[in-house]
C-alpha cells in the first residue's frame, strides 16, 4: 500500500514538472481580465451580459445556442485605440471593419446573428487586441453586451481572470 501511494505521489509531482508540452515555457501572454459588470433577464426568453474584459492581446468569448437562437450586441473600446473583432462557428460568420474609408481603426461595433446547425452549435466571440507601433503591448479595455436566449450559454475560457 506504502509503494502505491509513493508511486502516485511521484506521478503527481511529475506530472506537474512537465506540464503541457505544446505550451511554451517562454510565452508571457498575459491572459484576459473579464468582469461581469451585470446580468438580468429581460423578459422570459432572453438574456443580457454586460461585460468588461481588459487584454493585451486575445480573448475568446465562447457562446452556445440552439438552432434558431439569436444574438444581438455590440462593443467599445473603454481604453486603448483599436480592435479586432469576429464571430465563428464553424467559419467566420462576422468580422468588425472601420466603420468608413477616412478611418482604419475599430473602436466600436454592432453585431446580430441567428445560429444555424451548419454553423455549429458553439460560436466564438473572438477580441484581438491591434498591434501597437514598436511592438509594445498595451492593455485594452472593452466593454460588451450581448442579449442572446435563455436556453444559450456563455462560457468565459479558463485561463482568465
Amino acid at each position: 500500500m506504502f509503494k502505491k501511494l509513493l508511486i502516485v505521489i511521484a506521478v503527481i509531482v511529475l506530472a506537474g514538472t512537465w506540464g503541457c508540452s505544446s505550451k511554451s515555457t517562454t510565452d508571457k501572454t498575459t491572459p484576459a481580465t473579464v468582469k461581469i459588470v451585470r446580468e438580468a433577464r429581460v423578459g422570459s426568453l432572453w438574456e443580457m451580459k454586460q461585460v468588461e474584459i481588459s487584454l493585451e492581446r486575445e480573448f475568446t468569448l465562447d457562446i452556445k445556442l440552439a438552432d434558431g437562437g439569436k444574438l444581438d450586441g455590440y462593443f467599445y473600446v473603454e481604453k486603448g485605440t483599436d480592435v479586432d473583432f469576429q464571430i465563428s462557428g464553424n467559419s467566420v460568420i462576422y468580422q468588425s471593419a472601420p466603420p468608413d474609408e477616412k478611418t482604419d481603426t475599430i473602436t466600436s461595433d454592432r453585431f446580430s446573428f441567428t445560429a444555424n446547425q451548419a454553423q455549429g452549435l458553439a460560436y466564438y466571440l473572438t477580441f484581438k487586441a491591434a498591434p501597437v507601433p514598436g511592438g509594445e503591448e498595451t492593455r485594452q479595455t472593452i466593454f460588451m453586451e450581448i442579449i442572446y436566449p435563455v436556453a444559450g450559454s456563455v462560457f468565459v475560457p479558463i485561463g482568465t481572470k
